[in-house]
């Protein structure tokens, strides 16, 4: 029995391991910021609105006197410029900022799976 001992041992001692050596793969999260960028553009366009505008006319006529003809006037001997005012409404256009809607955004997390493809070796 000594003998098989001693030749066992020997058989032990004949080996030779090897490693065999295999990459792991790893793989790490980090956070990465990002934004969304909302650009807001004036819009022009054309509006048109009726308005009530109130006015005076200036009209004559020419008829016979109806009294007595008689004047202490003279005859216009050169050019006579009579004014007569008159009113009329003019309409007046202003602008003025008002909220017409609002714009709501939201952020909320979502959670996807992705796939990651990585090499790796073994020895």
């Amino acid at each position: 029995m000594n003998g098989d001992q001693t030749s066992n041992s020997a058989a032990v001692s004949d080996e030779i391991i090897i490693p065999v050596i295999e990459e792991r793969l790893d793989v790490n999260k980090r956070i990465e910021k990002s934004h969304a960028t909302i650009i807001k553009e004036p819009v022009t366009e054309t509006k048109i609105i009726k308005v009530s505008l109130f006015h005076e006319e200036v009209s004559f006529e020419i008829r016979k006197p109806t009294v007595d003809t008689s004047t202490s006037q003279e005859p216009v001997t050169s050019k006579e410029v009579i004014e007569i005012p008159f009113k009329r409404e003019v309409a007046e256009v202003s602008t003025s900022p008002y909220v017409r809607e609002e714009l709501i955004i939201n952020k909320k997390p979502l959670t996807e799976t992705q796939e990651v493809i990585e090499e790796i070796t073994t020895k």
